[in-house]
């Protein structure tokens, strides 16, 4: 006897508890098997216009999605041009707090959009040259003359918003983008910087003659030209900052840290490096004469051909440090450290070397006449070629008893 329903007219009627149990989940197989093939029909259609409808929902509502985010970022842009345009007007007011504010205001600009933080760095650098100290009215420290030392230096306290525009924009960096600020030859001759943070920007020919950068961080800076006599850099941050050709002379560099720094050609005449840490510095052809570098760390850098007569290297550290050619003349390296140092063919005449290490240094063809070796190690060291004609301290037998020397070697 069939199981099967009847086809009757209340067919239709049980459809739709089917329909809703399908399209709910997908019902036992002996369910299916008991609908005729037009109620099976029914089924497919139904199912596939619940899909349709469900598609449609969805792509309506990522279209109003896609439409509020739109909206949103048009208006989060135009809120960031608004801000961007109100802090460049208010640069231009004549009271200094709503400068100062209008420089913060760009600064938070900046940290919103990156992709604005090269134009409001621009802004920024622009407002700081419009705005040096010599752009007014420039006072007598303006023009590029060496500045006077004296026993109370005369310095100049800096508005507080062209200090913050200084220190703000070479922090701006835009994606990418690793070209330093462009603050070349800028003026702030006896200018206030302690403790600024000054580092990675672009002060190629500027002018601080005379100011206070004690303890600033100049770090990966350009300043190759830059115009630092008498500046007071005590204990400031030079590491692998730019100095080539700059003038430092007179500038006290006590305890300041300068790895890596590259200072060939610059000047430091009667500088005082005193503590100073130069490891691995290039101050290859610089002028140092009667500078300090009394306790300074100099290991591994570069003096070739450098100008040092009359300079202080008591206790100085100049391991591994290349000296080629250099003029020590009359220079004072009372206990200095010197194993494994180059000084080939540098002038040594008339130096203190008493108590110096130049253990495996090379000394070939340096000319040491008059120089005093007393209680110097020289162990190993090569003296071939070296001219020793009136050293003090020490016989030429114990010369030859400790280092390297040949036939070309002059006592």
């Amino acid at each position: 006897m069939s199981t099967s329903p009847p086809h009757d007219n209340k067919t239709p009627a049980r459809l739709a508890p089917w329909v809703n149990r399908i399209l709910r989940r997908r019902p036992p197989v002996h369910d299916l098997d008991a609908l005729t093939a037009k109620e099976r029909q029914d089924l497919i259609d139904a199912r596939r216009h619940r899909r349709f409808r469900t598609a449609v929902i969805v792509l309506a509502s990522a279209g109003v999605l896609l439409g509020v985010v739109h909206n949103l970022k048009t208006t989060r842009e135009q809120q960031t041009a608004d801000r961007y345009t109100k802090g460049v007007e208010q640069l231009g007011s004549p009271v200094s707090e709503v400068r100062l504010g209008a420089i913060y205001a760009l600064q938070r600009v900046a940290d919103d959009s990156p992709r604005d933080r090269l134009a409001i760095r621009n802004v920024l650098t622009a407002f700081v040259r419009n705005h040096d100290l010599c752009s007014a009215q420039p006072p007598k420290e303006c023009d590029n003359k060496p500045v006077k030392l004296s026993a109370t230096p005369h310095t100049t306290p800096l508005a507080a918003d062209v200090r913050a525009a200084l220190t703000i924009a070479p922090a701006l960096k835009p994606p990418g983008d690793t070209a330093p600020a462009d603050l070349s030859q800028v003026r702030f001759p006896t200018a206030i910087l302690a403790e600024a943070n000054l580092s990675d920007a672009n002060f190629n020919g500027a002018n601080f003659n005379g100011a206070d950068l004690s303890g600033a961080n100049l770090s990966r800076s350009w300043m190759e030209n830059a115009k630092l006599t008498g500046t007071s850099m005590f204990r400031a941050n030079l590491t692998n900052t730019h100095l080539s050709y700059a003038d430092l002379s007179n500038t006290n560099l006590f305890g300041a840290t300068a790895i890596n720094a590259k200072l060939g050609q610059a000047t430091l005449t009667r500088a005082s490096m005193i503590d100073a840490n130069l490891t691995n510095a290039t101050l290859i052809k610089a002028h140092c004469a009667h500078a300090n570098f009394g306790g300074a760390t100099l290991t591994g850098a570069k003096l070739i051909h450098a100008d040092l007569n009359h300079a202080d290297l008591a206790h100085a550290d100049l391991t591994g440090a290349d000296l080629t050619g250099a003029d020590l003349k009359d220079a004072d390296l009372t206990r200095a450290v010197l194993p494994r140092t180059n000084l080939s063919d540098a002038n040594l005449t008339g130096a203190d070397l008493t108590g110096v290490s130049l253990d495996h240094a090379n000394l070939t063809g340096a000319n040491l006449t008059g120089a005093d070796l007393g209680g110097a190690i020289l162990t190993d060291a090569d003296l071939t070629g070296a001219i020793l004609t009136g050293v003090k301290g020490i016989t030429a037998d114990q010369v030859r008893n400790q280092a390297f020397t040949d036939a070309d070697t002059k006592f």
